[in-house]
């Protein structure tokens, strides 16, 4: 009898180790782990990689928050306290998150916006607690019925993103009925606002959802090109893809709703905005002439330099401008009083896509397709190379680099 016991304890305890060890599995794919150390130490960067997880590696966005860098993978965010140790990380996993190339998750101070995975109806927003609630969204509903079908215009091709989150917590989108109609005329497109906020619990709450009637944008079909929040405004760029000759605008929004429409602002009617920027407080855009513009008033725009290609990214740290091209990247120096442009080491880091630059503590920090590369953002900075002077007047990304 009590040799039965034994066995039975035995068969048991055989059974829990092997519960413990598929639960264990479980949890380890389902969220991040520790990474191993970075690569050899004789690279320029510091690489970092997770172990036996491509879609980790494959980061699509990233941003610094109260000290933390946070990133986003197919799945969710990650949050790094430290990136040598890797042991001070928290993640949280996201519904329904679509990342990748077409579909860049928004970072602002305070949220994440996203788009549904195969959903073009629906955006979802959700803060960077993770102890918090799920995600909290905006869908064509809650606009009216007559909204029933439209979808969201999700493909800026110069900004890979679909909207905007401004320091208020305010989301600002477009949203449009092209693929309801067939006749032009027939068309409607509408900039949509949403405001987000974090309740007592943690959770995110999306309320006073709403859009603007925009003269400009209705009975065409248009290409928007870039929805930017700058200090308590919000523009958007876009043409009519649809007019006896293509019109270039962009809309000027106040946070009281205020709306300024510019047509062919510019002395070339055929010239639009692919990207806005801001540097030390100036509102900058680039157009597709490939000329570097700023303006004081959102109106009367100044030339500066031609940046050619065109590119998705300006992200202004310490004063300087970083941009990015495959994987180059150019610093940018004094943009209004006689602009250098400046190339950094690449080595070990050629043939990845670069995704975002930050600067984390005292490191330099490129999010790309393949993991993390960092290092002194001193050091880096100490070995930049001169590659562009104002007096040339051309910058090429491709012939210079």
């Amino acid at each position: 009898m009590g040799l039965k016991r034994n066995n039975i304890f035995f068969i048991a305890w055989i059974l829990l180790i092997i519960f413990t060890v598929i639960i264990s599995m479980c949890c380890t794919k389902s969220g991040p782990f520790t990474p191993p150390p970075p690569d050899n130490k004789d690279d320029y960067w510091n690489h970092f990689l997770f172990k036996d997880n491509t879609f980790v590696n494959f980061i699509t966005n990233a941003t610094v928050v109260d000290d933390l860098l946070i990133c986003t993978v197919d799945w969710g965010i990650l949050m790094f306290d430290d990136l040598e140790s890797g042991d001070a990380i928290r993640y949280k996993e996201l519904p329904r998150v679509s990342v990748g190339y077409d579909n860049v998750p928004i970072l602002s101070h305070e949220m994440i916006g996203y788009v549904a995975k195969n959903r073009n109806d629906l955006i979802l927003f959700s803060n960077y607690q993770w102890y918090g609630g799920g995600a909290d969204g905006i869908k064509w509903n809650q606009l009216g019925e007559e909204f029933i079908g439209w979808s969201f215009i999700l493909d800026l091709p110069f900004q890979n993103t679909f909207g905007a989150i401004n320091s208020q917590n305010r989301f600002v989108g477009m949203i449009t009925n092209r693929d309801l109609v067939y006749w032009a005329e027939d068309v409607r497109n509408y900039a949509i606002y949403a405001d987000t906020d974090i309740n007592y619990m943690g959770t995110t709450i999306v309320t006073n959802v709403g859009y603007w009637d925009i003269p400009s944008m209705l009975g065409n079909r248009l290409s928007v090109l870039d929805i930017f929040a700058f200090k308590d405004k919000f523009y958007i760029s876009y043409y009519r893809t649809n007019a006896p000759s293509i019109a270039s605008y962009y809309a000027e929004i106040s946070v009281d709703g205020t709306i300024r429409e510019f047509r062919d602002p510019f002395v070339d009617r055929n010239m639009v905005i692919y990207k806005f920027f801001e540097y030390q407080g100036v509102l900058f855009a680039h157009t597709n002439n490939q000329i570097i513009k700023y303006t004081m008033d959102g109106e009367n725009w100044t030339p500066l330099f031609v940046l050619t290609p065109a590119v998705n990214t300006f992200k202004e740290i310490d004063q300087y401008i970083f941009i990015h091209r495959a994987d180059n990247i150019i610093v940018l120096e004094d943009l209004i009083d006689g602009v250098k442009g400046y190339r950094l080491p690449k080595e070990n880091m050629a043939g990845v896509a670069i995704r975002s630059i930050n600067k984390f503590r005292d490191d330099l920090v490129i999010a790309t397709t393949h993991g993390m590369f960092y290092k002194s953002f001193e050091e880096v900075m100490n070995d930049k190379e001169l590659v562009f002077t104002l007096e040339r007047g051309i910058l090429n990304l491709e012939g210079d680099f």
